[in-house]
């Protein structure tokens, strides 16, 4: 094989390696809220799925779950997740976030209530986190097509 071959052929091994994501380039991971799920599935019919996110049709509030992905190389020592949505007419939105173990075992949970067009953001403790936790995220719709939730983003 020739030098210039040779050549070639590290500095093409070289940018390879170059080019592998490090812990420090984690980015958020965003999540449309259409990916939500009924927490009840007998009110599947209640939740109405929009281009722009997820809200309920029901004549009472509703609950939808979200599954969160999390970065099993290196997790970060307090994890949070941000969202976003509307409410309208005085409506509010609860948001909740739960960390369980591995074994599935409840660890830790935070929550906070929204109104209007709000953005906020939850964290879970390091000790309710450990690197092998799940998380979720249960969100309380408003009634009436009063509450939109438009996106979840996992912070890495």
């Amino acid at each position: 094989m020739s030098k210039t071959k040779t050549g070639l052929m590290l500095f093409a091994s070289f940018l390879g390696l170059a080019a592998v994501p490090s812990e420090l380039d984690a980015s958020p991971m965003i999540i449309s809220a259409g990916t939500c799920n009924p927490f009840n599935a007998g009110q599947a019919n209640d939740i109405d799925y929009v281009t722009n996110g997820v809200r309920t049709t029901a004549a009472s509030n509703r609950d939808v779950i979200c599954g969160l992905t999390r970065d099993a190389v290196a997790p970060p020592a307090f994890p949070s997740v941000s969202f976003g949505g509307r409410d309208f007419n005085g409506a509010h939105t609860l948001v909740s976030l739960y960390s369980y173990s591995s074994a599935g075992l409840f660890l830790g949970s935070n929550s906070g209530d929204y109104s209007g067009n709000f953005q906020g953001a939850l964290s879970i403790q390091a000790a309710q986190a450990p690197a092998s936790a799940s998380f979720s995220l249960i969100v309380t719709l408003a009634a009436n097509t009063m509450g939109n939730l438009l996106y979840i983003r996992m912070d890495q």
